[in-house]
């Protein structure tokens, strides 16, 4: 492929178990294969082509992993998407202090809800998003392009100087203390 210059790490899904104590292995491993191992390969991958290529004499490249707004609060019943979603803030650090020599930018957007296919127009779906919506301040849960100009920034030279960092796009839920 050449030079890559920005990854955009967006991989994950989510599922509902009853409980955390009902949880089976089964549904907790298939979460984390996607959420947290896919991301891992992913990260590790785009890691070795931008080290070598600054190596090489060619340094720079922006890494982006998408988030959750998750990883602020405690979720009952997604324990195993809240614990996986949670320990890519701590792959996020630790690659920026190790890539950043070779001019590598490694950061977080954590989103709040965001309409997407995921989300789904299910039945379900509809008074989770209504909730999420009312307590938001900013009234609505976000959509595909609330998230394109942050990801945009952080992909470009415009956050040459900003690594290790998370990047909040919720609509101003978490600082809304209910």
């Amino acid at each position: 492929m050449g030079r890559v210059d920005c990854i955009l790490a967006n991989a994950g899904f989510s599922s509902r178990p009853p409980s955390f104590p009902d949880m089976t292995s089964e549904t907790y491993h298939r979460l984390l294969a996607v959420n947290l191992h896919g991301t891992f390969y992913m990260l590790r991958e785009a890691a070795r082509h931008m080290r070598e290529r600054a190596q090489a004499g060619n340094p720079g490249g922006s890494i982006v992993i998408t988030g959750s707004l998750s990883i602020f609060h405690g979720r009952q019943g997604m324990e195993h998407y809240v614990g996986a979603r949670g320990a890519l803030p701590a792959m996020v650090k630790g690659m920026a202090v190790e890539l950043g020599q070779y001019g590598v930018r490694v950061n977080m957007l954590a989103p709040g809800i965001i309409l997407t296919g995921m989300t789904g127009d299910s039945p379900q779906a509809k008074p989770v998003i209504e909730r999420m919506s009312a307590i938001t301040p900013l009234g609505r849960p976000g959509n595909l392009g609330d998230i394109e100009g942050p990801a945009a920034y952080l992909a470009s030279d415009a956050s040459r100087f900003q690594t290790g960092d998370i990047l909040v796009i919720d609509g101003g839920r978490l600082v809304k203390s209910h």
